[in-house]
């Protein structure tokens, strides 16, 4: 639970996930399992400098699936480039 704290620090990240809506809707481990799942994302959705997207179902593709990837956010911009781990590196 440390990594968790970090978020709730006096100088917090801030971060993005993104959660496939596959996972979400798993019932494995049951009812229960998948409620407290849910409340978990919820309450982190609402900490300030934390993004929780959900990926719908259907999609053939994202940014995630030839491996790592950053994102750069480029002031007075909308647009944010991606560069995958490894040209990141070099």
């Amino acid at each position: 639970m440390e990594r968790i704290e970090i978020l709730h620090g006096s100088e917090p990240p801030t971060v993005s996930f993104v959660v496939s809506e596959a996972i979400l809707r798993d019932r494995l481990g049951g009812e229960q399992v998948l409620l407290g799942m849910l409340r978990h994302v919820r309450q982190y959705a609402d900490v300030p400098g934390v993004t929780v997207q959900i990926m719908p179902l259907g999609r053939q593709t994202h940014a995630g699936l030839s491996g790592p990837f950053i994102l750069l956010e480029c002031p007075n911009t909308s647009v944010s480039p991606t560069r995958r781990r490894s040209e990141a590196a070099s």
